[in-house]
């Protein structure tokens, strides 16, 4: 984790770090919402790509269980997005970023924008320079992650070395080997 109940003053700051440079003046200019408001921003994760790819951000807004996410919630996390995207400070090409909106439960209007068939569950919008933006509930964010957990055991309990001795016998011992053995691998 990066920054959590920051300002976006400080979101800036983190980012220019993690890029390893200053503002161009030496001075930050202050990052402001389109309202003139600073915003409070609940949750910055970053990380790199491998290599020199590039970097990853993450900007979550985590509203109170009781809190739907609606119009109001999903222009809160726009403004976010629009102040960085506007503030000359934080553009680099190799750096996308998502900004989340999460809650228990969501408008069925905000349902509709996040399950628009031309982009990824979940996305309400995706703007140029490698800016999304999303509305997603809990339990769809523990269903994901259940899902990948499934995927990932799955995959992890094949027992490649069973394959491998089988194909060693054959290819070693063929001529030799039990039939049983010949059988099993295939």
């Amino acid at each position: 984790m990066m920054v959590s109940d920051q300002s976006l003053d400080a979101i800036l700051v983190r980012h220019l770090q993690e890029l390893g440079r200053e503002s161009e003046d030496g001075k930050l200019n202050p990052v402001r919402r389109e309202d003139g408001r600073t915003g409070i921003v609940d949750l910055l994760l970053g990380r790199a790509h491998q290599g020199s790819s590039g970097r990853e951000h993450l900007i979550v807004e985590l509203k109170a269980p009781r809190v739907k996410i609606g119009q109001a919630e999903v222009a809160q996390i726009k403004s976010y997005a629009e102040a960085v995207v506007s503030d000359p400070q934080f553009r680099d090409a190799r750096v996308s970023w998502d900004f989340w909106v999460v809650s228990t439960e969501m408008a069925e209007i905000v349902r509709r924008d996040a399950n628009a068939p031309n982009r990824p569950p979940g996305c309400i919008a995706e703007w140029e320079g490698g800016v999304r933006i999303w509305a997603r509930t809990w339990s769809e964010i523990i269903d994901d992650c259940e899902e990948r957990l499934h995927f990932y055991r799955e995959r992890l309990n094949h027992d490649p070395a069973t394959e491998h001795a089988v194909e060693y016998l054959r290819r070693v011992h063929g001529e030799v080997a039990p039939e049983a053995v010949v059988v099993v691998g295939g």
